[in-house]
């Protein structure tokens, strides 16, 4: 991840995955519930764990609190950018328009899905391929 050209470190596997669950979503509001199921599996009262991590991502992603990168909206939390800078929404965006043009012209699908091929690296969400969420993403991509 990066954020105005510079790397990005986010540091536990924890807010790892609860960064990729609210990208796959962007821009779209996860309610806590399902942020709390997707995480922890053991079904607990885990809502004190998720504003840990959720501060600790704000803390990562936008140090001075200048930008609103992970917006609190009821139900839930909301990734504060457009779907267009998530590549797995990109990708499908651009397979999705290439297709329409397809039975039109080739030749002005072919630049979208060299595009889109070329957002594809290695398998998606492999560090959390053992959550559900993560492999219904990898099943809708």
């Amino acid at each position: 991840m990066s954020r105005a050209g510079t790397d990005v470190v986010i540091g536990s596997p924890k807010q790892r995955e609860l960064l990729a669950l609210l990208a796959a979503h962007a821009p779209l509001v996860v309610s806590t519930d399902r942020i709390v199921d997707a995480l922890w599996a053991d079904g607990g009262d885990h809502l004190s764990s998720l504003r840990f991590h959720i501060s600790k991502l704000r803390d990562a992603l936008d140090p001075d609190r200048n930008d609103d990168v992970i917006v609190t909206q009821p139900p839930g939390y909301r990734l504060g950018v457009g779907a267009e800078s998530v590549d797995a929404h990109r990708f499908a965006d651009l397979v999705a328009t290439s297709e329409k043009l397809r039975g039109d012209d080739l030749r002005e699908a072919l630049p979208l899905l060299e595009e889109a091929l070329g957002l594809w690296r290695g398998a998606p969400y492999t560090e959390f391929e053992y959550a559900e969420w993560a492999r219904q993403e990898v099943t809708a991509l």
